[in-house]
């Protein structure tokens, strides 16, 4: 499955469809729970998250975020919201 909250991207109408179904989206790469994550494909094993600096902020330059690509065992949990 790829989900994406890029609307440009492949993965976003399955992204509307999980939130359509009032669910949530967990993202899992090699185990531990994934944040800000942007877009992801557990067929692929890819995670694109922004990238996070070592004081816990969001990196960016000028106005623009900064993504970054992990790879690995991607899972993907959907559950109902807390």
């Amino acid at each position: 499955m790829r989900l994406s909250v890029n609307r440009g991207d492949d993965g976003h109408s399955q992204w509307i469809e999980v939130q359509s179904m009032g669910k949530t989206a967990d993202i899992y790469l090699d185990g531990i729970e994934q944040t800000n994550v942007v877009t992801v494909d557990d067929e692929a094993g890819t995670v694109l998250r922004y990238k996070v600096g070592d004081d816990g902020q969001l990196v960016a330059e000028g106005d623009e975020l900064i993504c970054e690509l992990v790879s690995g065992l991607v899972e993907i949990r959907l559950r109902d919201p807390r």
